[in-house]
Formats: C-alpha cells, structure tokens, sequence
C-alpha cells in the first residue's frame, strides 16, 4: 500500500490511507450500533431509536466522503499551479528595448565607430577638442592624460593609423539615470618606422589592442526613427538646452553633435 501510495501525489495519498484508516476504524461501528439500537428499541419499546442511529452513521460516511472529495480537489488545483511558468521578471535590457522599440545596436555600434574615428584623428592631430562633446570629463581628463604621455619623451610609438577591427556589444546596465551599454573593441595600430638606433621600440610594438568602452546617455532619452534624438539637456553639465543656441550649450559652451546621442563615460584597455 505504501508503494501504491508513493506513486500518486503524496497529499493524495496521506488523504486516502486517513480515509482508509476512518472506514476500518468505522467498520465495526454499524454492528455496535445496530446492537445497542436493539438494546435501546427493546428497553423503550420503540423501533425509531434504531433508525435514527442509522442515519447518523450514513450522514457521517456522507460527511467523510465529500470532505475526501474536496480535499482531493484542492490537491489537483495545487498541483496545476505548481505546473505553471512562473512569470518572469523582464531584465534592464529588456525593458530598455521595450521603450525604445526603434533602437538598434546596429546604429549604436555605427556611433561608437564613429566616435572612435574621430577619437584616433583627434590623437594624430594632438587636439582633443573635436572629441570634447563625446565624452564625459573625467574621461576627457583621462584622455588628455595619455595624449600627453604618448607624445612625451623620444620613446614614442609612433602610429600613423589605427583600424578598428571589430566592435560588439557586451553588457547593458543602468546607473546614476543613464543607460548604459559596455562595447568591446578590438583596433590594430599601423606603426611608423623606429628612429635610428632605436630598434628596441620593434618589440614594444602590438599588433592587436584591445578596448572596453562605456557608453551612456539619460535614461529620459528615447531613440526614434529618422532624425536623431533631440537632446533635452547638455551630456556635459546637465544644464537644460535652450533652441535659441542650437549646437552649443548656453551653460558650458560644450557643442554638441547632432549625429551622435550617446557619450563615452570610461575606456579601458583590456588585456
């Protein structure tokens, strides 16, 4: 009986053994009832006591059976919830898209390259300025920095070119009210010949650098079709953009491009 038992729903089966254990417990009930109705019937003379003990007991057999029906019931309800997906609780990413239905990371890449493109003329030309509305200050900063270590010292690398091998997109997360998405970037600098007596530069040389970026901009933003977004404030200071300075925030002085809706908050040089 117990690997019987085993085989159906375990609630189920705890419910029938209590039902099975209730009948043997009952079982012997109608003979003892029987017996004392008779002894009652034959003191007070009257047939009626007999049938009354009776249909106490089939009122309590109905009893038992319909409460082992609506257990049953409840076990199979339970049992069907239990089988139902349970709803998934949609990711960053995924709400992202849902409020953005006409973003591509397509385009978001094709920016990023373009950023790119203008960030190694920007390092060949040794002026940062063009790149200034693209990236946040700190990054800026950060730029500024390595642009001044490249070019110091007669130790220089120099790079007469850099292709961007392959860019995709790695990560997605939203901070301080920005969507942000992590780019992975893979570039292979073209280098200019060693200076004379400066061979040992050839071993310092890599063929293939490899780059994470952060990109991001307000969360309040939305990608439409066509025309790029219209920006509501300035990705610099935060200060509100007013349509009588198009291009140019009236608070920094930052100018802003219309192309390019998305600005790089970190770059790190991965191994």
């Amino acid at each position: 009986m117990e690997r019987w038992q085993r085989k159906i729903h375990p609630g189920l089966g705890r419910a029938f053994m209590g039902l099975l254990g209730g009948a043997c417990v009952l079982a012997p009930a109608p003979r003892a009832l029987a017996a004392s109705a008779d002894a009652a019937a034959a003191h007070a003379g009257s047939p009626v006591s007999a049938a009354g003990y009776l249909l106490l007991l089939l009122a309590i057999i109905g009893l038992i059976l319909w409460l082992g029906r609506l257990y049953s019931r409840h076990l199979q309800a339970r049992k069907a919830r239990e089988h139902l997906p349970e709803k998934e609780t949609p990711s960053p990413f995924a709400r992202f898209c849902k409020k953005n239905p006409d973003f591509t990371q397509e385009e978001l890449l094709g920016q990023a390259a373009r950023i790119f493109a203008l960030l190694a003329q920007a390092f060949g030309a040794r002026d940062l300025t063009a790149i200034r509305p693209l990236v946040d200050d700190a990054c800026y900063a950060q730029l500024e920095r390595e642009l001044s270590a490249y070019w110091a010292g007669p130790s220089v690398l120099s790079v007469t070119q850099i292709t961007l091998l392959s860019c995709c997109v790695t990560g997605y997360f939203r901070q301080a009210g920005r969507d942000n998405f992590i780019l992975r970037l893979s570039v292979a600098p073209t280098y200019a010949p060693a200076p004379e007596g400066m061979a040992y530069l050839e071993a310092q040389r890599v063929p293939r650098v490899d780059y994470q970026w952060t990109l991001g901009r307000p969360c309040r933003l939305q990608t439409i079709k066509g025309p790029q977004i219209q920006a509501q404030e300035c990705p610099h200071c935060g200060a509100p953009l007013t349509p009588e300075q198009p291009g140019h925030c009236g608070y920094c002085g930052a100018t802003l491009s219309s192309e390019i809706e998305w600005t790089v908050y970190k770059i790190l040089r991965t191994p």
